[in-house]
């Protein structure tokens, strides 16, 4: 019944999951998750999860919204009539606090996948905790809703996803964005049944510790561009203010206005108009970013509050033919002096009185 209410409430949508490129590998000692090929119990190749130095066995990403998952399996997920999935259980399991057991499981289960959280009660430590300690939580739809999916992998692999808003993490998870994570993946016939597999586990597991990944946290430095999203484009997941030009990263546009090879996130002119980006932004002295250091002289405070911010990532803000610069000639956001034009302005970048 669930599923059925599930579909009717929740339409199939094709929402946008992170390109190949974009996942990151899950680690140990820093190195990529490995997990041997053919070490399942019982089930067939969909049970058994692999990886290597190429490829982790356990991958994720983050963006504004969601943070996503995946697992590399040897072999095909879905059912015989390619529509539905093999009827099993893929999940992530995840300590929360450091100990050694884990507080809390995102798992797909069944033939539609369904994508469901639960919560621990803490009663049987390690990896293979007794049934009654599952306290089902909520389930946040399936494959044809789009929370789950399976893909073809590297050679004959192939992933299986699952996806949750950081807002259910938070409120029914009580995971923030600063809570250090440890991950692992594990498949099984039910999340109610001794696992088939483990990630990095051949054969049993002694402890959680035995089977997870390096810590990993949403947004280390709260700018707005989760760790992975800092990693993709390079700035530091410790540094909010890559540039020091006063915009937080995650307030940064993802590219290279000027075309100069150096990423907007990156250049605290990123226009090349002259204008600072946090001036033609509005930033000021008293709302900066602990992160921004006044001292590598990429910041100017915008000198009027009151008039419209210009662009920072387009030289000619109100399209009149001259860039904000060339307007702003003292590079301050104010047009105090007497030969400026306002760069929000169009009808005054032409000289008509001649």
């Amino acid at each position: 019944m669930k599923t059925i209410i599930l579909a009717l409430m929740l339409p199939s949508v094709a929402w946008a999951w992170p390109a190949d490129s974009e996942w990151i590998a899950l680690t140990e000692s820093g190195l990529n998750i490995e997990d041997p090929i053919g070490d399942q119990i019982a089930g067939d190749d969909s049970f058994d999860l692999v990886g290597d130095a190429t490829t982790a066995a356990l991958h994720w990403y983050a963006d504004s919204t969601e943070v996503f998952f995946r697992l590399q399996l040897n072999g095909d997920p879905m059912a015989i009539n390619g529509t539905d999935l093999k009827n099993q259980t893929w999940a992530v399991l995840i300590d929360t606090n450091g100990d050694d057991t884990f507080e809390l499981a995102l798992a797909s289960e069944g033939f539609d996948g369904d994508f469901s959280s639960y919560l621990m009660d803490g009663s049987t430590p390690g990896i293979e905790p007794g049934p009654a300690s599952y306290g089902f939580v909520a389930n946040y739809g399936n494959l044809p809703t789009g929370q789950v999916r399976a893909t073809l992998g590297p050679v004959t692999t192939w992933f299986i996803d699952f996806r949750i808003s950081r807002a259910d993490l938070a409120t029914d998870l009580g995971v923030g964005d600063l809570d250090p994570l440890r991950v692992a993946g594990v498949t099984g016939f039910s999340i109610f049944t001794p696992w088939d597999d483990v990630t990095r586990c051949n054969g049993a597991c002694a402890t959680f510790s035995d089977a997870a990944a390096d810590v990993i946290i949403i947004d280390q430095d709260l700018d707005g561009w989760t760790d992975t999203q800092e990693v993709r484009t390079g700035t530091d997941p410790l540094d909010a203010d890559a540039d020091d030009d006063g915009l937080i990263d995650g307030l940064e546009r993802d590219g290279d206005a000027d075309g100069d090879a150096l990423p907007d996130a990156f250049d605290c002119d990123a226009d090349n108009d002259g204008i600072l980006d946090g001036t033609e932004a509005g930033a000021i002295t008293a709302t900066l970013n602990a992160d921004t250091a006044l001292a590598a002289n990429c910041f100017v405070a915008d000198q009027d509050t009151v008039a419209p911010n210009t662009e920072p990532y387009h030289q000619d803000t109100d399209g009149g033919g001259l860039d904000a610069g060339l307007e702003d000639r003292n590079y301050s956001g104010r047009q105090a002096l007497p030969w400026e034009t306002a760069p929000n302005v169009p009808a005054d970048d032409v000289d008509s009185d001649g």
